[in-house]
């Protein structure tokens, strides 16, 4: 009897990571950013990010620059669903696009203090 002891690969995935033809996640391909060197007073959602033209997606990337936890809602999460990236998460990416499908930064949760918004 053969025991299969590999992961087995999705096949698809959700819409809130990336994946390649094999279902591994890839690196998102970034356009347009911009910076934020604080956290703001209210949560951030596409529409409220300032850059000229106006987000058309439904959702962006965070690319943390320091250390912390970020809280988000998720690409096709319900309104009240939230996930917090660990420390953990956030350190391994610093400098790199998250690979998440974001569509809100919740302020209330949120530590990272220097991050990118990209889409």
């Amino acid at each position: 009897m053969e025991v299969d002891n590999f992961q087995k690969r999705y096949t698809s995935a959700s819409p809130v990571i990336t994946v390649d033809g094999q279902g591994f996640p890839v690196t998102p391909t970034i356009g347009r950013a911009y910076n934020y060197t604080s956290v703001p007073s209210e949560d951030i959602t596409s529409s409220e990010v300032p850059v000229t033209p106006p987000m058309k997606t439904g959702y962006f990337y965070v690319i943390p620059l320091v250390a912390g936890t970020i809280k988000v809602q998720l690409q096709g999460a319900p309104d009240y669903e939230y996930y917090t990236i660990s420390a953990a998460e956030v350190n391994a990416y610093i400098g790199s696009a998250l690979p998440y499908r974001i569509v809100k930064i919740v302020v209330d949760g949120t530590t990272v203090s220097n991050f990118s918004i990209a889409y």
